[in-house]
């Protein structure tokens, strides 16, 4: 496995991209103290090594109604795994991972536009005889993520 060596330039062209992907170089390149050629040269380096591999815009959950973000992790046999995602199949905006390794094996993001919600859903889960454990996470307010939301549910038909 090769690791790719960044020096100070590289991490703040990338910081700057992370926060804004459609940042101009050139402002980028001010902050650096360097030409907006090699911003560019960079760049494309960068995505030629594989290192960036695409840019996306980020939706803001609050602006949708959504006022807090759960995140369940469940220790649930694994037997029972795809029987657990087919009964959350319902469910508006989610996401869930899971790695059979783990003893928390289930992780299951939701975005929920009021908190009264999450009782439902949590007794929905617990119906499943597959999950032996569960822990919530709620993350109240201030909530930004790199990853980006399902917006699929919104379109007006």
């Amino acid at each position: 496995m090769i690791t790719k060596v960044l020096d100070e330039i590289d991490i703040k062209i990338l910081k700057h991209l992370l926060k804004d992907a459609r940042k101009k170089f050139s402002d980028i390149a001010k902050d650096c103290n360097v030409s907006t050629a090699t911003v560019r040269n960079r760049f494309t380096k960068m995505e030629k090594d594989g290192l960036i591999v695409g840019s996306t815009a980020l939706v803001d959950p609050k602006e949708l109604g959504y006022e807090t973000v759960v995140s369940i992790y469940l220790n649930t046999k694994p037997e029972g795994i795809q029987k657990l995602i087919e009964q959350l199949k319902g469910l508006d905006l989610f996401s869930i991972h899971y790695d059979l390794a783990k003893r928390m094996n289930v992780h299951i993001e939701l975005y929920l536009k009021e908190n009264k919600d999450l009782q439902q859903i949590t007794q929905r889960i617990r119906q499943n005889e597959a999950v032996m454990e569960m822990q919530i996470t709620l993350w109240l307010n201030d909530f930004a993520f790199p990853e980006n939301i399902p917006v699929d549910h919104l379109k007006k038909e």
